[in-house]
């Protein structure tokens, strides 16, 4: 019985109990041999029984009172448990946040500090009123702008109102308020001491968290430093204006004369030129007076004969007279820019020199892929051609080549016009070409050259037309290129 109350509880445990007491009642009663058991021991036996009974069901009630008490103070004690590790990260959060709280006030602390010696420091005015523009507070910058002690200031009880020149400051304070930003305007004030200053101000309207208006903030600049020097700067652009032009005129001029010193040197080498053209026609002239002559003195002299030597005399005067045209138009000086064709310039300035090519025995080659067009001035094309091939033409008789040539090559180029003049002469070293397109630069003997035929051209094709003038180191020589844009961009 007590392992049944044990095992399956009190209750369970009493109907076991009681169960097995009837059993034992009707084998008592109803056993073969119940008569020799006597009834005062088995009465005494119920009396046990049931004592025990009592007793272990006394035991297990408080056992089980006792463990359900016991569970639902464990229970308690997990909640208290939990309630209280809930109150432990409720604080420890509260602790973070009274940190995180510390940590903005310190900053901010710390940003009051700074901004509160700022304001005590700088030289700007920094003025705070209420809504109305009455002055609240003025920092020690306001008292060196204006003039004003700042006990006066706030004894007076002055507004802003009465004390700026401005005459629009009424509006412009509604109209930060309305707008709900910060502006900027320019004044003129007077110091106490009567002088007058100009100052640049910031007013920035301060709002409550329902958005009503609650202060301003001024903050006042002074520029009459900065005014005046505008003003110096504003009369020295005017007179700067005028020194630039007189400048540019003093350097045009320089470039007219260099251009005419050049074009005198480059003279020298056209009448040489001329010379050289004019030789031939003169000696068939000459030739021809002279068979007419012995014609009339051997009688052959008819009209047809004559036809033929006046035809063939006007003919050689004709070419005369066409090539000092030529001549004379190449020194006519050019005032408008215009269109051109590049393989045509480039013929006419190797008509110009091939005669005293020819007579050094120096070739002139010229392949042309097409005809380009260019936009500028043609003299001065044909100038800085005739430049680069007398210079070609020096270079090679001085250093007496084998089989001297010249070889131009014309082609277009990024839609505008390319030529390349090479020579078989040397290369140009690196210190020469360091300074080849620099004015009064010459390799030349002073008799013969002045230094400014590659400064010139460079100034033409690249200031004038603006194209590239520069030189490439050839194996066997050194090649100029001249690169013109295309003449659509400037038509």
């Amino acid at each position: 019985v007590p392992m049944a109350f044990f095992l399956i509880g009190k209750k369970q445990g009493t109907v076991f109990a009681i169960i097995l007491f009837v059993i034992t009642c009707l084998f008592y009663f109803y056993h073969p041999n119940a008569e020799y058991i006597q009834g005062a021991v088995f009465l005494r036996f119920c009396v046990a029984y049931w004592i025990l009974i009592f007793f272990v069901f006394l035991y297990e009630y408080v056992r089980q009172r006792t463990h359900d008490s016991m569970k639902e103070n464990k229970n308690k004690i997990s909640e208290l448990l939990a309630e209280s590790m809930q109150q432990n990260e409720e604080i420890k959060t509260q602790n973070e946040e009274i940190r995180a709280q510390s940590e903005q006030l310190s900053k901010a602390n710390n940003e009051l500090e700074k901004l509160s010696f700022v304001a005590k420091h700088t030289d700007n005015a920094v003025i705070i009123l209420d809504s109305n523009g009455k002055f609240e507070w003025v920092n020690e910058g306001f008292e060196k702008l204006f003039g004003f002690k700042i006990s006066e200031i706030e004894e007076s009880n002055r507004t802003i109102q009465s004390l700026s020149n401005y005459k629009d400051i009424d509006k412009l304070l509604h109209k930060c308020a309305n707008e709900k930003r910060a502006m900027s305007y320019e004044s003129k004030q007077k110091h106490a001491n009567g002088s007058e200053i100009m100052l640049n101000s910031t007013i920035t309207p301060i709002f409550s968290e329902g958005g009503k208006i609650e202060k301003y903030i001024i903050v006042d600049s002074d520029i009459t430093k900065i005014k005046e020097a505008h003003s110096k700067i504003e009369e020295l652009n005017k007179t700067l204006e005028s020194r630039i032009e007189e400048e540019l005129q003093k350097n045009r001029e320089k470039d007219i004369l260099l251009m005419q010193k050049s074009r005198q040197a480059a003279m020298g080498e056209m009448i040489s030129n001329i010379a050289h053209q004019w030789r031939q026609p003169l000696n068939a002239i000459g030739i021809i007076v002279q068979n007419l002559s012995e014609a009339y003195q051997y009688g052959e002299i008819d009209e047809k004969y004559l036809n033929q030597k006046i035809e063939k005399v006007m003919s050689l005067i004709s070419y005369m007279s066409d090539t000092i045209d030529d001549f004379r138009n190449f020194f006519k000086p050019e005032k408008k820019a215009q269109k051109f064709f590049v393989r045509d310039l480039v013929k006419k300035a190797i008509s110009f020199i091939e005669a005293n090519f020819k007579g050094l025995n120096i070739e002139i080659k010229l392949t042309a892929k097409n005809n380009p067009t260019a936009f500028g001035y043609p003299n001065e094309y044909m100038q800085v051609i005739i430049n680069i091939l007398n210079n070609a033409k020096d270079a090679l008789a001085e250093k007496k080549v084998i089989n001297p040539y010249v070889k131009l090559e014309i082609d277009s180029f990024n839609g505008g016009s390319v030529l390349k003049i090479f020579n078989n002469g040397e290369q140009i070293s690196k210190e020469t070409g360091d300074k080849i397109f620099d004015p009064y630069f010459s390799t030349k003997h002073v008799t013969r050259g002045t230094g400014l035929g590659l400064y010139m051209g460079k100034n033409i094709i690249e200031n004038n037309m603006g194209g590239k003038l520069y030189f490439n180191n050839k194996e066997d020589g050194v090649e100029f290129v001249i690169e013109l844009p295309e003449s659509s961009k400037f038509d």
